[in-house]
């Protein structure tokens, strides 16, 4: 059975070839030390430890400017993703959200040949509304991406264990400093299901001409 990793979705939407090429020569995403990688671990200390925004702002910003070269490109994103952290704090109080897994580790077989794996986006509750949400930098249309009704199936059916239409999924945009959630319909779940199992099977068809 082959993995296709949930982040190489999209990629195989667009360039099936290059995604199996990857996965041939077994290279992976890789780890990244990057802006959003900073960003994810002052979030999850941020919410796993109880901190004060006040703290955990402070503690970015200096985690930051310590790890990255100090030019003017550098310095304004660095203020854009701490200006954006205190926001996020706001707006995750406000709504009432509780965190209820920073990470779930997928490996789903949707056909008998292949299966999706990664990781999910950070898993929370708002009241009694499951709410699941990625980090994204610049935004963008992220709703007609495969990935997420995907995964608002898959969390409604192996974590929250509810209708598939109570959970809300989405980003939180540390550029425009919101969350963006949506809850996709019936029909498009359906739709995206379909395109999920046809794309993993055209996988597999490539990957088999290339490995046998």
């Amino acid at each position: 059975m082959i993995k296709l990793a949930l982040s190489n979705l999209e990629r195989a939407r667009i360039n099936l070839s290059a995604v199996v090429q990857g996965m041939l020569q077994e290279k992976g995403p890789g780890g990244s030390q990057g802006f959003m990688s900073k960003w994810k671990t002052s979030v999850r200390d941020y919410h796993e430890k109880d901190r004060e925004v006040d703290f955990s702002l402070k503690k970015l910003n200096d985690t930051l400017w310590q790890s990255f070269k100090e030019t003017p490109a550098n310095t304004t994103r660095r203020e854009l993703f701490c200006n954006s952290f205190k926001e996020y704090a706001r707006q995750f109080n406000e709504l009432g959200l509780t965190v209820d897994k920073f990470q779930l580790n997928l490996n789903w077989p949707i056909i008998p040949e292949a299966k999706i794996t990664g990781h999910s986006p950070f898993l929370c509750s708002m009241e009694d509304k499951p709410v699941a949400y990625y980090f994204s930098e610049l935004g963008g249309d992220w709703t007609k991406e495969l990935k997420y009704p995907i995964l608002q199936i898959f969390l409604a059916e192996n974590f929250y264990k509810c209708d598939v239409d109570q959970v809300q999924i989405g980003v939180y945009n540390i550029k425009g400093k919101k969350f963006e959630l949506k809850t996709y319909e019936d029909f498009e779940l359906d739709n995206a299901y379909m395109e999920a199992k046809t794309l993993l099977k055209e996988v597999d068809k490539e990957y088999r001409k290339y490995s046998s």
